[in-house]
């Protein structure tokens, strides 16, 4: 992406700068140019890669704080996500589409125009139009889902808290908020993913 050249432009011209400051007083050195990334060594690489990942987690730092506010998640909440996305993620932390796919199985299997609306809804979340979360994204995601009742989500929510009235002897109605799963405005919670499947109207599949 645009965003991304950029960054990677600024981090070459540090590395340059770095290089320069270490060159001793003898050396008859002209004022280094940003090397480009076919001219790195190894070294160089490995410290490029390193401000990369440095620069990366910075963002996900902000835009995990930022989701949280918006979701109006509690702790516990968050906490419960973000086991179930490491448990997802591939090696890099992201969560592509199939994985996502997967995941929403838990609840209900993905139709045809669901699975686009999966797709668009990952590259207006991701700061790069990818199809790809962190979890920042993913947080928001699942809000987002939840308040334009997709994916069945709303549906398997409803059916726990049916379960939880029927376990405790009470009518939904009268289950304190606090006592849901999904207390936030989003009714979605870390353990409806971890369910099992449910159908459309609620019923485990």
């Amino acid at each position: 992406t645009i965003q991304g050249k950029e960054e990677t432009k600024k981090l070459l011209a540090q590395l340059a700068s770095r290089t320069q400051a270490t060159m001793t007083k003898t050396t008859s050195a002209r004022k280094l140019a940003p090397p480009t990334l076919r001219e790195l060594n190894f070294d160089q690489f490995i410290l490029l890669m390193r401000k990369f990942y440095d620069i990366r987690d910075e963002k996900d730092i902000v835009r995990e704080e930022e989701a949280v506010r918006v979701c109006n998640y509690t702790l516990d909440q968050v906490e419960g996500f973000r086991q179930i996305f490491l448990s997802c993620v591939d090696s890099s932390g992201e969560l592509d589409l199939h994985g996502l796919t997967k995941l929403l199985g838990n609840i209900s299997k993905l139709e045809r125009d669901e699975r686009e609306t999966l797709r668009e809804l990952v590259r207006n979340l991701s700061p790069e139009c990818r199809e790809v979360v962190r979890f920042p994204q993913f947080l928001l995601l699942v809000h987002q889902a939840s308040i334009a009742n997709l994916f069945g989500l709303n549906a398997a929510a409803e059916q726990i808290v049916r379960k939880m009235g029927q376990a405790s002897g009470k009518t939904p109605s009268k289950i304190k908020p606090e006592e849901r799963e999904g207390s936030t405005k989003s009714p979605a919670s870390p353990n409806l993913l971890s369910k099992g499947r449910f159908s459309r109207r609620g019923s485990r599949i």
